[in-house]
């Protein structure tokens, strides 16, 4: 069906094409590694894989987004797309996530967009304000822009000639060779791969083809949940509006929350996390009264710094939240599932970016223990990372929980204030789940499987009574280790 006579945009051959904005020869289309997808895991999984030496194709279905960017379609307070479909919760960047982008040098450019959050800022129904760090020390997790962080690593993978990215075209069908089919608004193509990369995110095309190529067990599951994406903008002095800025801000309610992320503009990136439907759900908030009665009676200390609540709440779309469980994430050496094709999770442990990034960490030591072949590769990772997602989505669900009730609760803070305390005594006996999961890299099964074993020791103290002794002096001791050490370093 060529209408057109051109030369390749690579090779400057002389090729037969349906259209004059896609020349390229059979040769030129040709890869060693195809990713489908350039979201967050695809542009790094590239940026690995071509650091390796192999030939790269990044196929994006959307169009290029840095453009509309460029064209001043974007939120300027949010640094986001205007784009509904493309806006999203602010990333919470912890360890993980950040040994990943320290293995291709990027840390640094990223900790300069970051702005560090050490606690929970627990705001409750009377105003009070109740600060919970997540860790010791200095210890942190990170707020960044989704879009930011993503445009970085998409830079830095062209930056290699070995990698290409070509946008606004949907993986359709891979056959049982790996090839791979394309499709667009004036052109289908294929390409032959040594191997497929699917990083397409929870709706994955590639994920679907995988289901006709092997016997591939699915769970995806909806959570009666969603969210609304708002916003608290910069003070009139252009200062946070919030105290605690190096926080993450939380309105705990029981079966519903608010949260609050810093942003490096001054502003905060709000979301409402609350049932569909129901007495309290969103789909209840059909007028701008039905928004403002809401918030005043669940959030009252945050709508004076709202102004645009009303107009953020109905502009803005209703998401909703998804949990997904794949198995097996490959098929033979030819085919592989990274990042949220293969694990979705709710975003509640601040754990999916993370996740996916430590899938192109672990791939890449994959490829150097194995030496690069693809047969081994594949099917360790799998074996490696899917118990450990499993594991993560169950943690991802339980702190839901966590957070919209649990930080509001006295016995809550008292737990916490008790393994903090025999965290400093015995780092290596006893550690909190969430300094598990956020701050090392401990596999997410294994961290739940040490968390289970401490509260049962908690357990065992509780059923001989000496649980509240040991929190007080707990809670005692921890004010007294802070001292000792700042006399120390004195």
């Amino acid at each position: 069906n060529a209408e057109y006579m051109g030369r390749c945009k690579k090779c400057a051959l002389l090729v037969a094409s349906a259209s004059s904005s896609f020349v390229f020869c059979w040769l030129s289309m040709s890869s060693e590694v195809v990713v489908v997808g350039a979201g967050l895991a695809g542009s790094l999984v590239a940026l690995f894989v071509g650091r390796r030496g192999f030939d790269v194709k990044v196929v994006e279905k959307r169009q290029d987004w840095r453009i509309q960017e460029d064209s001043g379609e974007i939120d300027t307070l949010h640094g986001q797309l205007s784009d509904s479909s493309k806006r999203s919760i602010n990333l919470a960047i912890s360890y993980r996530g950040l040994c990943a982008l320290d293995a291709v040098g990027l840390k640094e450019e990223v900790m300069k967009i970051a702005i560090p959050m050490r606690a929970r800022v627990v705001h409750g129904r009377d105003g009070s304000i109740d600060i919970q760090p997540y860790g010791i020390g200095d210890q942190a997790i990170y707020s960044v822009s989704r879009g930011a962080l993503n445009k970085m690593l998409l830079v830095e993978a062209e930056k290699l000639k070995n990698v290409e990215f070509l946008f606004g075209y949907k993986c359709s069908k891979i056959d049982r060779k790996g090839q791979v089919k394309f499709e667009g608004d004036s052109r289908e193509f294929e390409l032959y791969p040594r191997v497929v990369i699917g990083a397409d995110g929870a709706f994955s095309a590639v994920r679907q083809s995988l289901g006709s190529l092997t016997r591939l067990n699915l769970n995806q599951q909806f959570i009666p949940d969603g969210y609304k994406e708002l916003t608290i903008p910069p003070n009139k002095d252009g200062e946070y509006a919030l105290p605690h800025h190096d926080g993450l801000h939380i309105w705990p309610r029981g079966r519903f929350m608010l949260i609050a992320l810093p942003n490096p503009d001054k502003s905060f990136t709000c979301t409402l996390f609350a049932p569909h439907e129901g007495e309290n759900g969103i789909d209840s908030l059909v007028t701008p009264d039905d928004v403002r009665r809401y918030f005043l009676k669940f959030f009252p200390d945050a709508v004076p710094i709202m102004p645009s609540l009303v107009e953020d709440f109905f502009a803005n779309p209703t998401s909703s939240l998804v949990t997904l469980q794949v198995s097996p994430w490959h098929y033979k050496d030819k085919v592989t599932l990274i990042g949220d094709a293969a694990h979705a999770v709710v975003p509640f442990y601040g754990q999916g970016a993370n996740a996916a990034f430590e899938d192109c960490l672990i791939f890449d030591e994959l490829m150097e223990r194995f030496g690069n072949d693809f047969s081994r590769v594949l099917p360790a990772f799998t074996a490696e990372r899917q118990p450990a997602c499993v594991a993560l989505a169950e943690l991802s669900l339980q702190n839901y929980v966590e957070m919209r009730h649990k930080t509001a609760q006295t016995s809550y803070v008292i737990r916490k204030k008790f393994d903090t305390f025999l965290h400093k005594l015995a780092p290596s006996y006893w550690s909190p789940l969430y300094t598990m999961v956020a701050f090392t890299r401990t596999p997410y099964h294994k961290a739940i499987e040490q968390a289970q074993k401490q509260d049962r020791i908690v357990g065992h103290l509780r059923t001989f009574g000496l649980l509240s002794l040991l929190a007080a002096g707990a809670a005692v001791g921890v004010k007294y280790y802070a001292k000792w050490k700042q006399q120390a370093q004195q």
